[in-house]
């Protein structure tokens, strides 16, 4: 009996001495690689307006119908609309402002020059088999890329990212603008 009590005692000594990986509450935030990922609300992705511009005969427009973007990113809470020509993205410029415009590479630098200025959106582009060089280039612009997507996942992740950095920018701004008014 006694030898059983002390193989035991023996047991728990040793796994306490061994579980040197255990934290204590909040601890595992600050260990160095391991960080926290905060996912939007449905009701934040509710709220955002994202645009899809997908002109017809583009590597994005395809990309749209072989994959079920739109079903994915409703699932989700956002509501993404959908322009498939450039008509249909000036009336969608001018019908409300936009908080992320997704647009297939080619089409960014035209997109960027017809938002408005006031409520810039965040612009990403999506690009299908980038050179090095056009990534690096792109992700220099852009900040936020999609390069070569296979999954819908990819894309709520990337306006995730997206809004965070149009909600940062629009802080910036109105800021310079309070300070600006002084």
């Amino acid at each position: 009996m006694k030898a059983a009590v002390f193989v035991g005692t023996l047991l728990v000594v040793a796994g306490i001495g061994a579980a040197d990986g255990l934290s204590a509450c909040g601890d595992k935030y600050l260990t160095l690689g391991i960080g926290t990922h905060y996912n939007r609300s449905v009701a934040e992705r509710q709220a955002a307006a994202v645009l899809l511009y997908a002109n017809a005969g583009s590597e994005f427009a395809r990309l749209l119908t072989g994959l079920p973007v739109e079903a994915a990113m409703s699932k989700v809470g956002y509501h993404p609309t959908i322009a498939a020509s450039p008509s249909e993205l000036d009336a969608a410029l001018r019908k409300q402002d936009w908080d992320v415009v997704v647009v297939d590479g080619r089409d960014a630098d035209t997109v960027v020059q017809r938002v408005q200025k006031k409520t810039r959106p965040h612009v990403v582009p999506v690009l299908t088999r980038p050179t090095k060089d056009e990534l690096k280039q792109a992700e220099k612009v852009y900040d936020t890329v999609l390069n070569t997507p296979s999954k819908t996942r990819a894309f709520v992740e990337v306006v995730d990212d997206a809004m965070d950095l149009h909600e940062i920018e629009t802080a910036a701004a109105a800021k310079a603008a309070k300070r600006a008014t002084r």
